[in-house]
């Protein structure tokens, strides 16, 4: 419901969440959920056991997070250390079903010394880390409890975290026991926003704009049984118009469970296979979060998993809520997910259905991929089959298969394939894909206060074949198109890796798109040598064609650099440039695009971050011209943070002050606190 509120709420929100418990669903003496997450050996891994055998250190990470990857030695060390002594070190991937196939030859070529599962759905991040910030390590004690968290990495961490673990070791060997059975943990998650004033497209003059949210979450635990509620207030202002408050329920969910029988309610995230035909997730607390609002049955029999879900799509995109564009999509899903495990061979089944949940038949609203006029379909009846065959060490041959009905009789296929040979010093990574008409997007259109807006909720996100961390608004989607991606590794010396790879993808014509052509060979060299640190350089080249009445051409050159380097002490200086130029064909100048971050930190207090982010290019969203910005971070704990923002971003992937998360576009001055007791 429609307010006017006071210029000041985002900041009175931002203060607010200081004065008390804070963000991660789990905080410090808060019981540790329970879960279960495949490995990449293809084995199911259970929290509970783990935690049975002694401490355990879960190490949160992304194959394209720079600050986890000079994580990663200081980890394998803490688990050659205590291993013997009960400590279990795991790393939970959370790079998603359509990038996956990275997670091995990145764990491969940074020798990690521990187990890695995978978590594409985000579902356990949800549980221990909702903000997605990477790294995030948690310390969980051998009864169940949330003891330590680190939020981020930067040079001298290692040390507290050692000496943590340590110190837990000791605790646990002499009293055996920590932790009761029912305890129960409070967070807060408060951001403020004040854009400056100042003139944007379409505006004649300048347009204050104060924006905030304040996340509240409950988890408790007792025996088998946890249960985890969040409620959201969000809010915003835009100059001298109404704005809006409102709160709701964000996250809701009761989960029961033993070793071969798990039962869900409320909100859950479900990807089947490689997400080509459901990918509702969870990419961070600033971005998109899709779940399923119902029950989940999922039970496991000897080597045979079966996974039923239904109930109603629930969606909520933090950047419209703050511009007032709320928006329900409340269609109901039902489907099931079938799995087979066999030695190294895994075979998956999987099916589901919805329907639009407003009854549909209205113009420009329905499974837009699907149809040929209009909205498209009302819903559609999807199956999908899958096999993984698992070789040697961290060898892979996966493929996957599906097959789309719309309501109405709109049909669409695609498969999906990957191959991952590691051979003595190389590792070769082959993926390829060939989608007809598999968009299963969902439009709808809406109003507030007379001013008509429209919302898109993808239900799929098939593998791009591009690397995750380069962001190309125009690769040809799931729509007519065929491509494949091949990757190189080669271990020069121990920590030193050059490698090279060649995407080529074309998308044929559709009624709103010309045919559309990719080649994108990328080149580079990565080290994490003995003196310590992470180094890498990148350089690739990008050409597009566009084919409809006349051939338009796009090339592209983008090259990187990152370093991070330690000083004495615990003083680090992290170093990012990247750079991308179009150049057109004809005789206009060419376009540039620079970032430019250099960050000092002091562990475990201290960081200061200062960035210039150019653009010339046009991308969706995202102002041109000049960005500069900066960053100034505290944190009192390991877990805890409160960070100031002052300057434009236009948003996107950055990794700050030891942390890689995607936010949103912004220009002005923020305040977040990320608080634990």
């Amino acid at each position: 419901m429609s307010r006017r509120t006071p210029a000041a709420l985002a900041v009175a929100v931002a203060i607010a969440s200081t004065a008390g418990p804070a963000l991660g669903a789990a905080g410090a003496g808060a019981p540790a959920p329970d879960f279960t997450l495949p490995g990449l050996d293809g084995v199911s891994v259970r929290l509970a056991d783990l935690t049975a055998k002694g401490p355990v250190v879960m190490a949160f990470f992304a194959t394209w997070c720079i600050p986890c990857a000079v994580e990663v030695p200081h980890l394998s060390a803490l688990q050659e250390r205590y291993g013997a002594e009960g400590l279990s070190v795991v790393g939970i991937s959370l790079d998603e079903a359509d990038t996956v196939t990275e997670v091995r030859a990145f764990v491969r070529r940074l020798d990690f010394r521990y187990p890695v599962l995978l978590d594409t759905e985000g579902r356990v991040a949800a549980l221990y880390n909702p903000e997605h910030a990477m790294p995030f390590t948690v310390v969980i004690g051998r009864h169940g409890r949330v003891r330590h968290q680190h939020r981020g990495y930067v040079h001298g961490d290692e040390v507290q975290l050692g000496e943590e673990v340590a110190a837990l070791l000791a605790e646990s060997a002499a009293t055996g026991t920590e932790g009761t059975d029912l305890v129960w943990g409070l967070s807060v998650l408060g951001r403020g926003e004040v854009d400056w004033e100042r003139a944007r497209p379409g505006e004649e003059e300048g347009v204050r704009r104060d924006a905030g949210f304040l996340r509240t979450r409950l988890d408790a635990k007792a025996y088998d049984v946890s249960a985890s509620v969040r409620y959201d207030v969000e809010g915003f202002v835009t100059g001298d118009d109404p704005g809006l408050l409102r709160g709701r329920p964000g996250f809701v969910a009761v989960e029961w469970g033993n070793d071969w029988l798990r039962l869900r309610g409320g909100d859950t995230f479900v990807v089947l296979g490689r997400g080509l035909l459901l990918h509702l997730n969870q990419v961070g607390s600033f971005g998109t979060e899709t779940t399923v609002l119902g029950g989940q049955a999922e039970a496991l029999a000897g080597l045979l998993s079966v996974r039923l879900f239904g109930g109603l799509t629930r969606y909520a995109e933090l950047p419209q809520l703050l511009e007032g564009k709320i928006v329900d999509m409340w269609n109901p899903i039902a489907g099931v997910r079938l799995e087979a495990r066999m030695g190294d061979l895994t075979l998956g089944v999987h099916g589901l259905e919805t329907r639009d949940g407003e009854g549909g038949g209205r113009l420009n609203e329905g499974f837009v991929g699907l149809g040929s006029r209009g909205g498209g379909p009302d819903g559609f009846r999807a199956a999908g089959s899958s096999l993984e065959v698992r070789v040697g060490d961290g060898g892979l041959l996966y493929g996957e298969a599906a097959w789309v009905q719309g309501l109405d009789g709109e049909r669409g296929q695609g498969g999906y394939g990957s191959l991952v040979v590691p051979s003595g010093p190389l590792t070769v990574t082959v993926e390829s894909k060939g989608y007809s008409g598999l968009d299963l997007t969902y439009h709808r259109k809406g109003e507030r206060e007379g001013a008509p807006f429209s919302a898109r909720l993808p239900y799929n996100a098939p593998p791009t074949l591009e690397p995750s961390d380069l962001v190309f608004k125009t690769a040809p989607d799931t729509q007519d198109s065929v491509g494949v991606r091949g990757r190189v590794d080669v271990a020069l010396a121990p920590g030193w890796t050059l490698f090279g790879s060649l995407a080529r993808i074309r998308q044929e014509s559709t009624p709103d798109q010309p045919t559309h052509t990719l080649l994108h060979p990328i080149a580079g060299l990565e080290a994490s040598p003995a003196w310590g640190g992470r180094y890498a350089l990148g350089l690739g080249y990008r050409e597009e064609h566009h084919v409809s009445n006349e051939l338009l051409r796009s090339d592209w050159i983008h090259s990187e650099a990152k370093a991070v380097i330690p000083l004495a002490g615990r003083h680090s200086l992290d170093v990012i440039a990247q750079w991308k130029a179009f150049l057109p064909e004809s005789d206009d100048a060419a376009k540039n695009d620079l970032l430019m971050l250099v960050t000092w930190a002091w562990a475990p207090s201290l960081e200061l971050a200062l960035g210039l982010d150019r653009r010339d290019t046009p991308v969706p969203d995202a102002e041109l011209g000049n960005h500069p910005f900066g960053s100034l971070t505290w944190r009192p704990d390991t877990g805890s943070a409160l960070i100031l923002f002052a300057g434009s971003d236009p948003g996107g992937l950055r990794c700050t002050s030891g942390v890689c998360r995607t936010l949103p576009a912004f220009r002005g001055v923020r305040l977040e606190a990320s608080l634990r007791f």
